[in-house]
């Protein structure tokens, strides 16, 4: 009798339940409580902090916008800026260094082109008073201040020849163009005559600024309109002025006048301890005027400058 074969059916073993999270003895969602319906607490402790995240968002979104606004406004004014420098300079170099189409001598110049007679019809005075100046030049300023008046009156009088030697030194000392602009307008405003010429030399010194490196002195605005009322230029006599400045017409005489004057204070009327010539420099027939000899009454006292100026120059 054959041996029966021993098969592997049998029992099926017993199937254990598994969870969802496929591992056994725990809750579906991992976490103790869950399900559990939120308490009003709860839901508002939820929109408290929402709102907190709102206004934060809020207060950040306003911080940035006013940035935003900084910055742009700081862009366009430092673009502003930029054009306005570079065009001044364009026009500045352009009116200074650019030689116009055309130059004119004014009608008052000296003949070898270094001042401007203030009174031309005067040809035989016995005293001639050459003031050597610079319109950016303090010192200038406090001296004509001190005896300016009283040359005027002796200039009308016909006691002296008045000349104002034009120098524009200080522009490079301050890396401005000021001295040059203000001797080109000055100069313009003879081409009127030479009222005006003096009426505008008395109103740019008596606005001078203060010197600052860098700085213009004085502005278009000042030398085309404001110094021209203040000389009495106006109508036609305005319009060929501005053209004058505008074109520079005078800028060949007024570099002239400088190089020759500064040729003639460091050789006639030198610093004693430097050896340079300077402005203000005073000189009567051709001598130095001691500047410390000066009074304070003698802005009102014409006799007693024409003394000092007598005096100087050996004259009786």
């Amino acid at each position: 009798m054959a041996n029966q074969k021993k098969t592997n059916q049998g029992k099926v073993p017993a199937l254990k339940p598994v969870a969802a999270t496929g591992k056994p003895g725990k809750p579906a969602s991992g976490k103790p409580g869950a399900g559990k319906p939120a308490t009003a607490a709860d839901r508002r402790a939820k929109v408290a902090a929402a709102q907190k995240a709102q206004a934060r968002w809020q207060q950040t979104k306003r911080l940035l916008i006013v940035l935003a606004v900084v910055v742009a406004l700081t862009i366009v004014s430092v673009l502003v800026a930029v054009i306005a420098n570079n065009a001044r300079q364009a026009r500045n170099k352009a009116q200074t260094t650019g030689a116009p189409t055309a130059q004119i001598t004014p009608s008052n110049a000296t003949a070898d082109g270094s001042a401007i007679i203030a009174n031309p019809s005067v040809t035989n005075a016995a005293l001639t008073l050459n003031i050597y100046f610079d319109y950016q030049c303090p010192v200038c300023k406090t001296v004509e201040e001190a005896i300016g008046p009283s040359a005027e009156k002796l200039a009308a009088s016909g006691d002296i020849s008045l000349q104002y030697n034009l120098n524009t030194f200080l522009d490079a000392n301050l890396s401005n163009t000021s001295s040059t602009r203000s001797a080109i307008a000055a100069t313009c405003a003879d081409t009127i005559s030479p009222t005006a010429f003096q009426a505008y030399h008395n109103a740019a010194f008596a606005a001078q600024a203060a010197e600052k490196v860098g700085v213009e002195g004085y502005s278009d605005e000042q030398l085309r309109k404001t110094f021209a009322a203040a000389a009495g230029i106006t109508g036609d006599d305005l319009t060929k002025f501005q053209a004058c400045y505008d074109t520079r017409a005078t800028s060949d005489f007024v570099t002239k006048a400088n190089q020759v004057n500064g040729a003639a204070l460091k050789a006639k009327y030198p610093d004693p301890k430097t050896g340079n010539g300077g402005t203000p420099t005073f000189a009567v027939n051709g001598k130095k005027l001691d500047l410390t000899k000066i009074t304070a009454t003698m802005a009102t006292n014409a006799d007693e400058l024409l003394a000092l100026l007598k005096t100087t120059a050996g004259v009786s």
